[in-house]
C-alpha cells in the first residue's frame, strides 16, 4: 500500500470547556494516506488532537475536504 501526500482542510468548532465558549476554527494539514477518504479521516483526527492541545473539545459536524490530490 503506497501512501501519497494530501493537503486536507478541516473546519469546525472548538468548545472551551473552562470558559464555556465556542470558537470557529479552520486548519490545514498535510497527511500521508492511501487515498482521499483516508486523508479526510486523518485530517479530522488531527483537528481533534489540535483542539485537545488547546484544552478544548472539537464538536461533531466539522467539514473536511481534500485540497490537493497526488499526481
Amino acid at each position: 500500500m503506497t501512501m501519497a501526500p494530501f493537503r486536507v482542510e478541516v473546519s469546525g468548532t472548538w468548545r472551551d470547556l473552562a470558559l464555556s465558549t465556542d470558537e470557529a476554527c479552520t486548519e490545514v494539514y498535510l497527511v500521508a494516506a492511501p487515498g482521499p477518504n483516508a486523508a479526510q479521516v486523518a485530517g479530522a483526527q488531527l483537528f481533534g488532537r489540535a483542539a485537545a492541545g488547546r484544552r478544548c473539545m472539537a464538536l461533531p459536524g466539522s467539514a473536511t475536504r481534500v485540497l490537493t490530490e497526488p499526481e
